[in-house]
């Protein structure tokens, strides 16, 4: 199977993941007194919740490591489609995309591992100590794909493989997601743009024939 096709499959995947997430912070937390960014650094909040519904926390935390996996493939197979056209660019979003995997490991792996203590002693202090560093973790993680993203909307400007629309979509997208540390807002507004471009993308990817190549267009430092 070729990358690209892989990496069309893999966007689907994605779509899937940013549904997932949104759904369950717009719909499932709120039900436990978390409905607003700022509850979730509450120790009184996030350790009821936590009590309440423990393997809903578990399986978020999951979910937010799992996007590393997914996003590295499609970065791949982006750079693939358009490496020709831009290779010092790509070659850079595949760099941060795999920094981005560990970043997402790390910032689902280490509440799964730590909160069961710290709720079980009410340690107020330690909630707020392993909130804050998952949330950065993640947001990390989240910063340095979106860089990736943006760059691949970029790059195709020169390839041009994707259709104009799409290529925005993800230049914007990736913007946001590069942002989104600074502005809770864009927490949501970065997922719904996720389901945009993801959608769009693999529906692209998967439809690519096989012989699709890309002739180098940019100077060698682009």
């Amino acid at each position: 199977m070729r990358i690209t096709r892989a990496g069309g499959y893999a966007s689907w995947v994605t779509f899937a993941q940013f549904l997932a997430l949104l759904s369950i912070f717009v719909l499932v937390f709120p039900r436990f007194g978390l409905a607003a960014p700022d509850d979730f650094s509450d120790p009184v909040k996030g350790i009821a919740a936590l009590q309440s519904a423990p393997g809903l926390f578990t399986a978020v935390n999951l979910l937010d490591a799992s996007f590393g996996v997914t996003a590295l493939v499609v970065v791949l197979a982006l750079r693939e489609l358009l490496g020709g056209a831009a290779p010092v660019r790509m070659r850079l979003a595949v760099l941060l995309t795999s920094a981005s995997a560990a970043l997402f490991l790390a910032g689902g792996i280490v509440p799964i591992v730590a909160f069961p203590g710290v709720v079980q002693a009410h340690d107020h202090s330690g909630y707020r100590a392993v909130n804050g560093v998952s949330t950065g973790l993640v947001l990390a993680a989240t910063s340095a794909v979106g860089l990736a993203v943006a760059l691949a909307g970029w790059s195709d400007f020169a390839a041009r493989r994707l259709p104009t629309p799409l290529r925005a979509l993800l230049l914007i997208g990736g913007v946001v997601e590069v942002c989104e540390f600074a502005a809770p807002s864009l927490l949501i507004v970065d997922p719904l743009l996720g389901l945009l471009w993801t959608a769009w993308l693999g529906v692209t990817l998967v439809r690519l024939k096989p012989d699709t190549t890309v002739t180098p267009q940019d100077r060698p430092l682009t």
